[in-house]
């Protein structure tokens, strides 16, 4: 997991220069650009950790990604790595790996996954398997979203 989530920065060091600006681009649109830089919240106890509010409002799978941009892009691209990879397997422990995607956030999570495919963060296959397990997570809830 760690392993993908330091490649997914290299890749998106790999992208041109036009390429990064777009991705970027689109992806701050999705997130809203709502990163709370430099881990200001570490020294907070665990009742003032404002975690769970930064990462609905950047629409992002974990505090960490809730960082920054391009913390964000690795820790979804490594999330949908724990999908594709786990996913059927261990159907279980989707839930974790979703732990910190709420309903109200999923379609901007779903969003973030179709744009990092399109740049060949990972195959459209997938895409495709981490998108219907983040569908399907919601679905076994009882949720009508996403």
């Amino acid at each position: 997991e760690h392993f993908v989530h330091e490649l997914a920065h290299v890749k998106y060091s790999s992208l041109t220069w036009k390429e990064q600006h777009q991705f970027e681009k689109k992806w701050l649109e999705i997130s809203e650009d709502k990163y709370h830089h430099h881990n200001i919240y570490e020294n907070l106890s665990p009742q003032q950790n404002p975690c769970d509010k930064f990462i609905r409002e950047a629409a992002t799978t974990s505090c960490y990604g809730a960082d920054s941009f391009e913390e964000d892009v690795s820790e979804v691209v490594s999330t949908v790595y724990l999908l594709v990879k786990y996913g059927s397997t261990y159907p279980e422990r989707i839930s974790t790996f979703l732990r910190n995607v709420e309903e109200t956030t999923a379609p901007r999570v779903l969003e973030k996954i179709t744009l990092a495919a399109e740049y060949n963060f990972f195959s459209p296959r997938e895409r495709d398997i981490a998108s219907d397990l983040l569908r399907f997570q919601f679905r076994k809830s009882g949720s009508t979203q996403p």
